[in-house]
């Protein structure tokens, strides 16, 4: 049951498995919810991060090589067998962790990102929700915002 070559087998599925959920992850509607703010999703931690310049003007096969690259890394690990599978369900385990216990503003946030196409003021009225803003300096948080994606040679909306 235990056995090397079951863990191998789980762990390639588990790697599998995480391969194509992370084409579905970086194709989503949150990832672009996000890109809208300067943000993107991760490749490898699947988090929001910081976007720059270079960001928005990758082309598909820079992209695809990337994706590439951050997949076939993961393949040598599955060598590790069960200690891959046991990596894999922490993992997961953590972020399922850190989504129930996120403050319900963020939740909302996260729902909305993932669900619906927000328009950038949108983005902006939910980012204020979050960290506590007044809703009265709506134009000089969203001013800001737009700032801060020219300073990192990106183009609001």
């Amino acid at each position: 049951m235990f056995d090397y070559e079951t863990g191998i087998v789980y762990a390639f599925l588990m790697w599998l498995f995480h391969s194509i959920r992370l084409i579905f992850v970086l194709n989503s509607q949150l990832n672009r919810n996000l890109n809208k703010i300067g943000q993107r999703l991760s490749y490898m931690s699947q988090r929001a991060v910081r976007m720059d310049e270079s960001d928005a003007t990758k082309t598909f096969a820079s992209k695809l090589g990337k994706y590439l690259l951050v997949v076939f890394l993961g393949l040598p690990f599955i060598l590790t067998s069960w200690l891959y599978v046991a990596y894999v369900v922490f993992v997961y385990a953590q972020m399922m962790w850190q989504t129930l216990t996120a403050p319900p503003s963020v939740k909302e946030f996260r729902w909305k990102a993932k669900h619906t196409d927000m328009t950038f003021d949108m983005l902006i009225k939910e980012t204020m929700k979050i960290t506590n803003e007044d809703p009265s300096t709506f134009e000089a948080f969203k001013q800001r915002m737009i700032d801060d994606l020219r300073e990192q040679g990106l183009t609001p909306g």
